[in-house]
């Protein structure tokens, strides 16, 4: 892997894989990241999740939810990577969000995203848990997800039944291209959750490659044993 801009707000690397899958890509953004000893640590998720030719990992550095980052300079950095591919999103919490307004920009086949908030607009949820991210926010570009989603791209959306995460998922617009999975007795950590069962990545293989409802929602069955 190996780095192909780097700024104070937005860290992009890339990973080639010559015997992962022709023509195509995964570009995956990361969350928040988590504190260890008062330091705040975020890194490329996802590393394993595709066989693709192609890896790409973007960071939002500053934690803005993709408002400090100019996404068209990106897409037109990742062009050269990209061209003639199959796309695949990928994102985890702030990292879903931030894939979801990139699927208005990269045309992408499909998008797949664990416990992506609705909004971080107080004034459209009332949500407290990333407040010291979200308050050093200076302006906010992206109020919403429903205004980003293509009608070209198949997004697979997975939360949590906690009631924190239903005031997100209960938010987002009724589409035929738009499928939401609720996992049971589950919070904000449903990727977490899912690693631990060893699922995360059939599930993730099914949504990218064979996109079907059922057997995604039978490995889902799986995680409530």
């Amino acid at each position: 892997m190996h780095n192909i801009f780097e700024d104070d707000l937005v860290k992009v690397s890339i990973s080639k894989n010559p015997k992962g899958m022709k023509k195509k890509a995964c570009i995956c953004f990361s969350g928040v990241g988590f504190s260890l000893g008062g330091i705040e640590i975020q890194k490329e998720e996802f590393k394993n999740a595709t066989e693709s030719e192609i890896s790409i990992f973007i960071i939002d550095k500053k934690r803005t939810w993709g408002n400090s980052i100019d996404l068209d300079f990106i897409a037109s950095l990742l062009r050269p990577y990209i061209y003639e591919k199959e796309v695949f999103l990928l994102g985890n919490s702030m990292g879903g969000f931030i894939a979801i307004i990139f699927s208005s920009i990269v045309k992408a086949k499909s998008c797949i995203c664990f416990s992506p908030q609705f909004s971080i607009d107080e004034s459209l949820v009332a949500e407290n848990r990333w407040k010291n991210y979200t308050r050093k926010i200076e302006y906010i570009k992206y109020r919403e997800i429903n205004s980003y989603f293509s009608e070209n791209t198949l997004y697979y959306l997975f939360f949590g039944d906690h009631s924190d995460e239903e005031k997100h998922w209960d938010k987002i617009k009724t589409q035929e291209n738009i499928h939401i999975f609720i996992l049971e007795q589950e919070e904000h950590n449903v990727a977490r959750r899912l690693k631990e069962n060893s699922l995360l990545y059939k599930i993730i293989e099914n949504c990218f490659f064979l996109e079907k409802k059922e057997s995604i929602k039978k490995l889902l069955y799986l995680a409530k044993t």
